[in-house]
């Protein structure tokens, strides 16, 4: 495969409009960039755009001064090197440092205590037997009681008792049809 850089401006151009084009809903709708989720989105597919646009500059440089085959080759050929002992070295420091500094806040010590504790199993079961009654017709009310398991990282937040922030209900009971969803507390 051939990598021709042809239109680096171009590319520069693209790549602008489509990132402005993720702020513009919010902007549209409440004249801000929208709620912290959103700013970090905006803030990482920045760099990404940022980084693909250095690299695509670089790739049109070095295809007008002609020594981008020769670059090319000396980077897979260093990469193919050190890119696994690199990989290696920095996993064996991560485990070490989430070990010795007890880093239960780390996402993936998160999802395997959700999957070891059985959680995850729980909370999927009992969201299968919700969904059998929102999807039940002859249903028009729904109370439920409370989810028994909170897993972290599937969860972001669940139906709500009548004090709670009832839009999150309402949406559920417009999308399945139903007069009324609640929670209600044991």
């Amino acid at each position: 495969m051939e990598i021709r850089f042809r239109y680096p401006l171009l590319f520069t151009f693209l790549t602008f409009g489509v990132y402005a084009s993720q702020a513009a809903p919010t902007m549209y709708v409440d004249g801000t960039t929208g709620g912290g989720r959103m700013a970090a989105i905006l803030y990482y597919s920045y760099m990404i755009w940022l980084v693909g646009n250095v690299v695509y500059w670089a790739g049109w440089l070095c295809r007008r001064t002609g020594r981008f085959r020769e670059y090319l080759d000396k980077t897979v050929e260093k990469l193919k090197k050190y890119l696994v002992v690199y990989c290696g070295i920095v996993g064996v420091i991560l485990a070490a440092v989430i070990y010795r500094f007890d880093l239960r806040d780390v996402s993936s010590y998160k999802a395997y205590r959700d999957w070891k504790q059985g959680w995850a199993e729980q909370y999927a079961k009992e969201w299968d037997e919700r969904i059998e009654i929102l999807r039940d017709d002859s249903v028009k009310k729904v109370e439920f009681q409370p989810l028994t398991v909170y897993p972290e990282m599937l969860l972001y937040t669940d139906l709500q008792p009548e004090t709670g922030y009832i839009w999150v209900n309402s949406a559920c009971a417009q999308y399945y049809g139903k007069e009324g969803v609640t929670i209600t507390m044991p």
